[in-house]
Parts: C-alpha cells; sequence; structure tokens
C-alpha cells in the first residue's frame, strides 16, 4: 500500500511540475555589451509589462561601454531598449534567444541602425533589430515587418505578428479588429506581456472609450481573456479590471462584477482583497438587472411614501440635496421633462432629498414648484434602509430607472437625454 501510494505521489508530483513548468516558461538570463556609446553617466536595460516601462538594470559607462548582466534571477523574455539617463539614445535588444548574450556596436552614426555581433546571419539580424527599433519609437509600417519576418524567420517576431494590425491604428478598432489580433499573437505565453506598450494600451484606449458600447467593451475583455493561459490570465484580467477600475464610473460596474464573478480571484492582490470584495458585493446589488429592495420616505406632510406603491410601469428614482450645485441645475430640468413627459410615458419620479436639510429642501421645491411629484426629504423621517449606503451615494444627484413589473433596474446614472430618448422610445400603450 505504502509502495502504491509513492508511486501515485511521485506520479502526481511529474505533473504537477509539468504545469509548473508550461506556466514560468519564456525566461532568459542576459549578457550584453554595447559599445560606442555616444555618452556618459549610465545606461539603463528598460523593458515592458504590459502598458508600462519597466527599469530592469543599469550600468555605468565605462570609455564608451556599458555592460549588462543578470546575476541570480531570470528576465522575462521580450523585446528590451537599452537607453540614455535622458532618453534620448535608444538601442533595441531582443531576449528571445536561449542565450540571450548580445555584443551591440552602436555607430557613429545613428541613421545606420544597431549592428550585432557574433551571429551567423549577421545581416538579417541587424535587419530585425533596425525593425524593433522603429517598432519602440512608434513608426512601423507593414512592408517593416514583412521585411523583418522574411530576413529572420525565426525571430521573435514571428510570434507577435500582431504589430501589423498595431501599426495600421487608423483603422476601426473593434471586436473583429481584436479577433484578427489574436489570431497572430500568442497570449499562452507569458513573454507575450512583455513585447510593448502599443499592444495594451490599444486595449485600455478601447475599454475607456466612451462611444463604444459596454455590450461591446464586455465581448473584447472576454475574447481576449479567452486566449490566455495560466501564466497571463490573472495578470491581464488584473489590468483590465484596474484599468476600468481607475474611472471611477458605475457605468462600468456590470462588467467589473463580471470579471469578479467569472475569472476567479487569484488576479487581486492579497491587501486588496477584502476592500474589492466589499466594492463587488456593494455594485452586485445597483448594476442593471438588480432588483432593488422597497424604499420608504416621508413627504411635506410627514406621510410615507414606498417605492411599493407607485402604480405606473417606470420609477425614476432621485437622489438629490438643494445645497448641490449640479442638482441645483438638473432637479428643475427632470422637473421639466416629467412635466412635458407626462402624457407620453407611463412613470414616475419619486425624489428624495438626502440631506436632512428642511428649510432649503422646502425653499427650493416652492421656487420650482416641485410638489406634483412624489417630493420627499430625510429631515421629515428616517427612511426604511440605510439607501445611502445600498445605493453607493457618494456625490449627488444619483439617479436610477426601475421597470416596476420586476423591480429591476434598467440603467443607472443615465444623463437626463438619454432619460428622455428612453421614455420616447417605450411611450404608453
Amino acid at each position: 500500500m505504502k509502495r502504491i501510494l509513492l508511486i501515485t505521489g511521485l506520479l502526481l508530483f511529474g505533473v504537477m511540475g509539468s504545469l509548473h513548468a508550461q506556466c514560468v516558461e519564456g525566461f532568459s538570463r542576459y549578457n550584453i555589451t554595447v559599445k560606442n556609446l555616444p555618452f556618459e553617466g549610465k545606461a539603463y536595460l528598460r523593458g515592458t509589462y504590459l502598458d508600462t516601462y519597466q527599469l530592469i538594470d543599469s550600468a555605468v559607462i565605462k570609455k564608451g561601454t556599458a555592460k549588462f548582466k543578470s546575476k541570480h534571477r531570470l528576465v522575462p523574455q521580450g523585446i528590451y531598449t537599452i537607453v540614455s539617463e535622458d532618453h534620448r539614445f535608444r538601442c533595441p535588444v531582443d531576449l528571445i534567444s536561449d542565450g540571450g548574450t548580445y555584443t551591440l556596436i552602436w555607430p557613429s552614426d545613428a541613421q545606420e541602425g544597431v549592428t550585432v555581433l557574433g551571429n551567423k546571419d549577421g545581416e538579417s539580424t541587424a535587419e530585425l533589430h533596425r525593425f524593433i527599433q522603429q517598432m519602440n519609437t512608434g513608426h512601423v509600417f507593414p512592408p517593416d515587418l514583412q521585411v523583418a519576418l522574411e530576413t529572420s524567420p525565426d525571430s521573435y517576431l514571428n510570434h507577435i505578428k500582431a504589430i501589423l494590425f498595431f501599426s495600421q491604428l487608423k483603422q476601426t478598432v473593434d471586436i473583429s479588429f481584436f479577433s484578427k489580433w489574436l489570431r497572430y499573437y500568442d497570449l499562452h505565453r507569458a513573454y507575450s506581456l512583455h513585447v510593448s506598450p502599443y499592444l495594451f494600451r490599444t486595449i485600455a484606449e478601447y475599454l475607456t472609450d466612451y462611444d463604444i458600447s459596454l455590450e461591446e467593451k464586455w465581448a473584447v475583455v472576454d475574447t481576449v481573456l479567452s486566449h490566455c493561459n495560466c501564466s497571463t490570465l490573472d495578470p491581464l484580467t488584473a489590468f483590465i479590471f484596474t484599468t476600468i477600475e481607475d474611472l471611477r464610473d458605475p457605468y462600468f460596474d456590470p462588467l467589473l462584477v463580471h470579471l469578479y464573478d467569472d475569472y476567479g480571484h487569484d488576479w487581486i492582490r492579497e491587501d486588496r482583497a477584502r476592500l474589492v470584495w466589499r466594492k463587488m458585493d456593494r455594485a452586485r446589488k445597483i448594476i442593471p438587472g438588480a432588483k432593488i429592495p422597497e424604499l420608504v420616505s416621508h413627504d411635506i406632510e410627514g406621510k410615507a411614501h414606498s417605492t411599493k406603491d407607485i402604480s405606473t410601469r417606470y420609477t425614476v428614482l432621485w437622489f438629490w440635496d438643494p445645497d448641490c450645485d449640479h442638482c441645483q441645475v438638473m432637479t428643475p430640468q427632470l422637473h421639466e421633462i416629467y412635466q412635458r413627459m407626462d402624457s407620453i410615458a407611463d412613470f414616475e419620479v419619486f425624489a428624495v432629498e438626502v440631506n436632512e436639510d428642511y428649510d432649503r429642501w422646502k425653499a427650493f421645491s416652492d421656487e420650482h414648484q416641485l410638489w406634483d411629484w412624489i417630493n420627499l426629504s430625510t429631515s421629515m423621517g428616517e427612511a426604511n434602509l440605510d439607501f445611502i449606503e445600498y445605493f453607493d451615494i457618494m456625490t449627488t444627484p444619483v439617479i436610477f430607472l426601475i421597470d416596476n413589473q420586476t423591480s429591476a433596474i434598467i440603467a443607472r446614472q443615465i444623463t437626463l437625454e438619454e432619460l428622455e430618448t428612453f421614455f420616447k422610445q417605450h411611450p404608453k400603450n
């Protein structure tokens, strides 16, 4: 029995070791000598990770020569650049080769490109490095890529042909663009995250572009992440989540919740795990499709009003503060839409003043004649739930559009123009 357990354990260890090896592939050591440098001081070995540059190593220049050598650690294979302190000098290095040993001689005329010695195919490698240099400075064209691939058929660039499409960013960037890109770009390799910041900046720019619907962004996110493996899925998920989260816009909450619920939690830093959990737990309750609980607040006479008692097809929840500059402008605008659209659409406004300022609330309501909708104030009595916490009211105004047949949220934080358009598209029967 012990022998069987031992054999089974060794087999499992071998399988786990194999999986682990697959997840850490694509790392290398480097040994780089750069000669004839046209400046003094220090030179830096700079790499990329997703959409940012990273400082990998530095070297003091002695008699025009700088030496970079990894001692105790491996670095991800990818495209690196040796730069001067003022970033005027750039010398590209491709660390995909197994040896990672380079001797680079920088010519007196920088326009001549970079010569790579110690390689049987010197001319091809020089052509390849000229192309990499162009890529790092953003000057890449399809013919350049074709030349680089033809002259260096075994090069790293043959694994990242997607650069061809990123050099044509004037074309429409949509899900078909990313689908085409993913046919040429191997996200199953760890070093794919260390290629060029332009690739991932394009993803970030696409996700933060407000002219693109959330459904289209959602589709692109799932398409990209479906091409990842264990070494790239977590970093890229974290990158996408952080890119969207930094916007601090509730419009993106459904996509954030999707990433959190459907892609595990290993990509979340341990020190942020509880914070992200609380944020997603709160957001999940108020994204489109979520059902709201009954809300009770009080009018000028102290009478309680409940969202459950509204008989119209739709309810506009309006949380506002008469001391808020935006509320002072938008509340009368919403009231004008309410009066104008009353005969067209079947909806009611459930407006709750959140600041417990009776005098300001009454004065503003009198001035703008807000008494014909359900006009309530926290100064007239305590609500039945902590709606500030539940509806995540950090600033005012906050708007929700509710379907009263299902108590489900249709939209949150939409503009008044979008609200009016919705009612025009959903008139009374």
